[in-house]
């Protein structure tokens, strides 16, 4: 079974039919049924029918989800992926561990996840788990352009640092 809503006009005017349709095989062909005629239902009570018959099989937990609370968790995956890479490239060993490094590895993250500007970045980590991984209190773009700051301060060292390993990934 499945919601055939369809929108058509008629001399200028916008009409709109939905039905609850079966589809059976009778002599190799393709025949429809229509079950119901529910186009005088609310657009609600339509979408719910819609979700109800595409998602049969999960109908209770459908029911159950209705009755929980959503809450927002945030994505960790890339983040957390992203941040090994960096550790095993040695770019933290290269950064070292202060506070304006962290911004500097989240710089790197969120740049690598989505292009964007420092203000990008910021609203970035509120759906990555980023400061949480990198052990950051708090964000803002002042912080990333200080970082930035340093990280241009420290350019030369940072490059002596990786030119200087031996064992670098390639």
């Amino acid at each position: 079974m499945y919601v055939d809503d369809y929108k058509y006009k008629i001399n200028g005017r916008s009409h709109r039919r939905v039905l609850i349709r079966h589809n059976y095989r009778e002599n190799g062909k393709v025949k429809q049924k229509t079950i119901a005629n529910i186009t005088q239902l609310p657009d609600e009570i339509i979408e719910t029918i819609k979700i109800s018959l595409k998602n049969g099989n999960y109908i209770n937990q459908l029911g159950q989800l209705s009755e929980g609370k959503v809450t927002h968790t945030k994505i960790i995956g890339s983040t957390y992926t992203l941040n090994q890479i960096i550790s095993t490239l040695g770019i933290k060993k290269a950064l070292g561990n202060s506070h304006l490094c962290k911004f500097v590895i989240w710089l790197i993250i969120s740049r690598l996840i989505e292009q964007g500007s420092r203000l990008s970045a910021v609203r970035l980590a509120n759906i990555h788990a980023g400061c949480e991984l990198l052990d950051i209190e708090g964000l803002n773009e002042d912080m990333l352009y200080e970082a930035m700051l340093w990280l241009y301060e420290q350019k030369d060292k940072i490059e002596v640092f990786i030119r200087s390993r031996k064992n670098y990934l390639v």
